[in-house]
């Protein structure tokens, strides 16, 4: 088997074990706060964790809802970053803030883009 058949079996397989697509519309809810939430077929989007998909932004909604909408037969999550993004903040970071931040602060330069960027004022806890 050349490399390329290999790879393009790889590919079959993979795509096989992937969920299908199981909703017609996707559409945006309004939240709190200016905050936006996906809906699939009016049943709002849960993480794998299972809290509401909610972004901050109806901007935000809106590109994670392309993102949904672009799925073919198959829901691919390597072509939706956005939503990875999101679900990993939400059930990764939420409730964890304060140990995220320590643990970003022990491998982030003071003097970063970032910080001086957003006018963040970093303290060290050394």
């Amino acid at each position: 088997m050349t490399s390329t058949s290999k790879s393009a079996a790889l590919g079959v397989s993979r795509a096989a074990n992937l969920p299908k697509r199981f909703y017609k519309d996707v559409t945006i809810k309004h939240e709190e706060g200016g905050a936006a939430s996906l809906l699939l077929d009016g049943k709002p989007v849960r993480t794998p964790g299972k809290s509401h998909l909610i972004f901050p932004t109806r901007a935000l909604a809106e590109a994670a809802a392309d993102e949904w909408r672009a799925q073919q037969e198959r829901i691919d999550p390597s072509t939706m970053p956005l939503t990875k993004l999101a679900n990993s903040a939400i059930d990764g970071v939420r409730g964890h803030e304060q140990t995220v931040i320590d643990d970003i602060l022990k491998y982030a330069s003071l003097s970063s883009p970032i910080a001086r960027s957003t006018g963040l004022e970093v303290t060290s806890r050394r």
